[in-house]
């Protein structure tokens, strides 16, 4: 009897295109949910620092009006606009029942040292009109000084773009990265904060805190 047989050598190249395209789209897809999982890594890490500056810099903020009063600060803040500026003075004591008040102090917003506003990214780390929250200590006095409070502040609220409208339903136009709001006999605060994660793409956090003032 005699039996013949065609054994195989090896794989066509059709076989071959086959596997490899398989494999191609096996890595492929590996890659991207490594991709994926490592800018989620980032971004989270981006908007948890986000988050803590901002906490941090609103209690600093908050922290300088516990002994102010609100005729001070009510006649800097207008109503539909908020403010972005306060000049403040604290406490020193009291005299024959007085209250008595201390040198001129300022808490504002302004840009920071390496930009200007002018919509471009002028310090390339990858934020426009970023600024800063500053306090300022003895205004114009010899011992003025100066001390940041919050850093990669937006140059407006998360929500708000420069068009005379309420974008962000807060009830005021156009308010800057610090708002100030005075409602009876509480301050208001508000502060955006911004950052660049590794990838490149900008995060915020938005945080709110109200300061009781005497009268």
């Amino acid at each position: 009897m005699r039996t013949s047989s065609n054994p195989r050598a090896g794989f066509s190249l059709i076989e071959v295109l086959i596997a490899s395209i398989l494999i191609t789209m096996i890595f492929g897809a590996l890659s991207a949910m490594m991709q994926s999982g490592t800018n989620a890594f980032h971004q989270g890490v981006s908007s948890s620092t986000a988050e803590s500056t901002a906490r941090r810099g609103l209690d600093r903020i908050a922290a300088q009006f516990s002994d102010s009063e609100v005729a001070q600060l009510q006649a800097q803040v207008v109503p539909t606009l908020g403010a972005s500026l306060l000049t403040f003075h604290r406490s020193t004591g009291a005299a024959g029942g007085v209250i008595t008040w201390g040198n001129d102090n300022v808490v504002q917003f302004q840009l920071q040292a390496s930009e200007a506003d002018d919509g471009i990214d002028n310090d390339g780390d990858g934020l426009i009109d970023e600024g800063e929250v500053v306090l300022i200590e003895n205004v114009g006095l010899a011992d003025q000084r100066t001390t940041v409070l919050c850093p990669n502040v937006r140059e407006y609220l998360e929500g708000e773009t420069p068009n005379g409208l309420d974008d962000n339903g807060n009830g005021l136009i156009d308010e800057q990265g610090l708002s100030f709001d005075v409602v009876g006999e509480t301050l208001v605060i508000r502060l955006s904060v911004e950052r660049r994660n590794e990838t490149g793409r900008r995060t915020w956090r938005t945080v709110e805190t109200s300061v009781w003032i005497r009268n």
